[in-house]
């Protein structure tokens, strides 16, 4: 399980490539992507994020290991950029 909450720019391609790399014979790999709208339509000014570092990746990692006992996981990659 790796997870991480940051402001860098990061490329989806390269680290879903070296994240599946790691995993050996899996049955399926699942990606989510969010996109941040209203560009085009002009309804979005702005966005204001704000967060506590140490507890967003806390509570992000509960989530994840509640999947982990739900359902029949191999590993996860969250990368959650604000």
């Amino acid at each position: 399980m790796h997870v991480s909450v940051q402001s860098e720019f990061f490329d989806f391609s390269a680290e879903i490539k070296n994240f599946s790399e790691t995993l050996g014979n899996i049955g399926a790999l699942v990606t989510f992507t969010g996109i941040v709208r209203g560009q085009k339509s002009n309804t979005l000014d702005y966005m204001f994020i704000e967060h506590y570092p140490g507890m967003t990746e806390t509570q992000i990692k509960l989530i994840v290991e509640d999947a982990f006992k739900r359902w029949k996981i191999c590993d996860v990659l969250v990368i959650h950029r604000y």
